[in-house]
């Protein structure tokens, strides 16, 4: 990983000698990275709980993986392994550690393989679904409402289930009585009133554990070493000519847009959530603002006839 950063810091370092000398850098990531030593297989717990079924198959559950896993399965050979294994694992789980260990260390090193279970979730019989991948921190509600198979009907009992499903994640606690999220949200809370229509219903802080998705584990917590995963806080820098020296406090995402209008000497249009870092400007900024007139016209041509 050392290496990997070398090798950026030379292009970084590359790039700040050959700018105009007229232009200001910024270096923005929308999340940070971090080691974890936990994990938690959320699909699992909720099958537990009575929200989700699962079934024999893993067609359409293929369908919804990431690109990142559409790349590696180009490489990678997949075996697919019965479900049985794992009821198995679930009643031995001395056994598991051993099996992951062996896997991890052998089978993906030397043999380039992935190892999966066939299993997916039954939409037809799901109220709740935490998105394949091992990278997720959000679930949706199965609403008929909006997805085919769904089979919550009615905004009453939408809102029931949400809530009793932020009440009960937030309860969580490991063995040891360490909680396996930070906190919990729902959408409205993210995006406010104006939440698009496909968007996750609940979202998840991290605390110490990793989310998974997956069924392939005989127990809902599994230590384990996990690295290069997503945290809360990403980094934001900035240089040039118009940036003074010095460090700043934790902003938001939101903020980076009307920073970048301001150094380039844009309008910032009304409707923005985020607000303009001032304290990175070596003199205060002229914030312009989008005239009434400007804001007809962009909306006007957002619109197809």
């Amino acid at each position: 990983a050392y290496d990997v950063y070398r090798v950026v810091d030379e292009y970084l370092g590359w790039y700040m000698d050959h700018l105009p000398p007229e232009t200001n850098l910024l270096v923005v990531s929308d999340h940070g990275f971090k080691v974890y030593h936990k994990m938690f297989y959320f699909n699992k717990w909720l099958e537990r709980e009575g929200y989700l079924q699962t079934k024999v198959g893993t067609k359409n559950w293929e369908e919804t993986v990431t690109r990142r896993s559409k790349e590696i399965s180009k490489v990678q050979k997949k075996v697919v392994l019965p479900p049985w294994i794992f009821k198995l694992i679930e009643k031995m789980p001395w056994i598991q550690p051993l099996a992951y260990a062996f896997y991890r260390k052998v089978v993906k090193r030397f043999f380039k393989m992935r190892v999966r279970v066939n299993m997916s979730v039954d939409y037809s019989k799901s109220k709740v679904c935490f998105p394949k991948g091992t990278y997720m921190t959000n679930a949706y509600i199965n609403d008929a409402r909006r997805y085919k198979d769904g089979v919550i009907q009615n905004e009453e009992e939408y809102r029931k289930l949400v809530q009793e499903l932020v009440t009960k994640i937030k309860a969580i606690r490991d063995p040891n009585n360490e909680p396996v999220v930070a906190d919990v949200y729902t959408k409205e809370q993210i995006y406010g009133k104006n939440a698009p229509d496909r968007a996750p219903d609940i979202f998840f802080e991290l605390a110490d554990y990793w989310l998974n998705g997956q069924f392939h584990s005989g127990d809902i917590f599994v230590k384990n070493f996990i690295n290069n995963k997503h945290d809360k806080y990403g980094i934001f820098l900035a240089w040039g000519p118009d940036i003074k020296t010095g460090e700043i406090p934790s902003k938001h995402m939101p903020d980076v847009m009307p920073t970048i209008l301001a150094l380039m000497d844009l309008p910032l249009p009304k409707d923005l959530d985020g607000k303009v870092i001032q304290e990175i400007f070596q003199h205060p900024p002229i914030i312009k603002r989008e005239s009434e007139k400007q804001e007809i016209k962009n909306i006007l041509s957002g619109i197809k006839i």
